[in-house]
């Protein structure tokens, strides 16, 4: 029987990508601004590897959002090289398997149902993170250890990301005692590779456009320039991701922040526990979505309270009103003139633990600065720009930050 040979088009890698198709470095980090073309090049690399025999786990941090991204991408790659009848696709279980070697797909909300992932034939040579920002360095640890086991090829961890804050365990792992050229970096079994928009040959000229015409510092410098954000000028520089995954709190009661919004806003709700010995937040679940009436939103809330008190912007008495009538414990969170101020302030004092899953509650907390002046000098008041999260979180906690007041109480004697 002939070989079978796959026709790869002419233009099917990007070229700054073409030379990496083999690289076999265990870490090789694609990192870079939005729209540079790295998850694309990841997932046409994995379609190819099954070919050769290599068995794949692709991770994002939350698994509903699998199917969306990695897995419609490798699909995409498999049609580009009209190949679609070599590959049984599963769309139920999401699988993609080629002759015996596997593509296989997980979410790092479910740690137990990492452990038990197996190909079907050999070992897992290759895991792809993709969003790995969202990640805990505890999962990344798992996930290294996941690779063992006889085979012929060479183990890889691919980690493609958005560059965050300098806070992360991505930027002091690989970065900060590094002297990283751009855009590539080779050695000690390592392969760093940086691109933007500009690199990506199949982005249109009006993606690029949006892309240059970010105004907000922190968000050019992340995903139009792919570079590292700088924490000087923002809010909360005290937090860090750790997976909480079946912590419990038992002598602790919960804390619950909601943040209105429908359509250009989102709602948003936070669910916490504050363990005021350690002064410490630890971030549990949030809720961000938008278009929600109350009773769909009550309806979101219920599992997620669980019966708890809701604190919410009292600038909305009657959506409070509504939720009360739907079955939630809504009541209004304390405002003051200066209860923004007071309130950043009090946080400040505070350690914040935030669960990996809850992603938008990360990319908040990381790029919430203070505002600047006409001058472009930047000042002490919090910015009032993707901020929802924030809201919700000192309204979760507004009985706790209020002044406690001393009572005097006249003795007889």
């Amino acid at each position: 029987m002939g070989k079978l040979i796959l026709e790869v088009p002419q233009d099917y890698f990007n070229p700054v990508y073409r030379p990496f198709v083999d690289a076999k470095e265990r870490y090789q980090l694609y990192y870079g601004g939005a729209g540079s073309g790295k998850s694309a090049f990841v997932a046409q690399r994995v379609a190819l590897d099954a070919v050769i025999g290599r068995n794949t786990l692709v991770v994002r941090q939350v698994a509903r959002r699998i199917h969306d991204s990695c897995y419609n991408e490798i699909v995409k790659a498999i049609d580009r090289m009209h190949a679609r009848h070599l590959y049984v696709l599963r769309a139920d279980d999401i699988t993609c398997t080629y002759s015996g070697a596997q593509i296989l797909f997980s979410g790092l909300d479910d740690v137990e149902k990492v452990k038990s992932v197996t190909p079907q034939t050999g070992v897992l040579t290759d895991i792809w993170m993709e969003e790995a920002t969202e990640m805990s360095w505890q999962s990344f640890r798992q996930l290294d250890k996941r690779l063992r086991g006889l085979s012929p090829h060479t183990k890889r961890i691919t980690i493609t990301f958005n560059p965050s804050q300098r806070l992360h365990w991505l930027y002091r792992e690989y970065f900060e005692k590094r002297e990283i050229p751009k855009p590539l970096f080779r050695g000690d079994d390592l392969l760093m590779l940086h691109t933007t928009h500009k690199d990506n040959l199949f982005l249109t000229k009006e993606d690029g456009r949006a892309l240059e015409r970010e105004t907000d510092a922190y968000q050019f410098a992340v995903y139009t320039l792919g570079e590292w954000g700088h924490a000087e000028n923002t809010v909360l520089t005290n937090w860090q991701v750790e997976d909480l995954a079946g912590l419990n709190f038992p002598h602790l009661s919960w804390r619950i922040g909601l943040d209105f919004g429908f359509s250009r806003d989102p709602a948003a709700a936070v669910r916490l526990v504050w363990d005021a010995g350690s002064k410490t937040i630890y971030i549990m679940e949030e809720l961000y979505r938008r278009g929600l009436t109350n009773d769909v939103l009550a309806g979101l809330l219920r599992p997620m309270v669980k019966g708890s008190a809701v604190m919410c912007d009292s600038a909305e008495p009657k959506s409070i009103e509504e939720l009360r009538r739907y079955g939630i414990r809504a009541q209004p969170a304390r405002k003051g003139p200066d209860s923004i101020t007071h309130g950043v302030r009090w946080l400040r004092q505070n350690s914040i633990v935030i669960d990996p899953r809850c992603e938008n509650f990360i990319k908040e907390i990381e790029s919430w600065g203070f505002k600047k002046d006409p001058a472009g000098e930047v000042t002490r008041e919090p910015g009032d720009r993707n901020n929802h999260l924030m809201d919700a979180l000192r309204y979760a906690l507004s009985e706790d930050m209020a002044p406690r007041r001393a009572i005097a109480i006249k003795r007889i004697y």
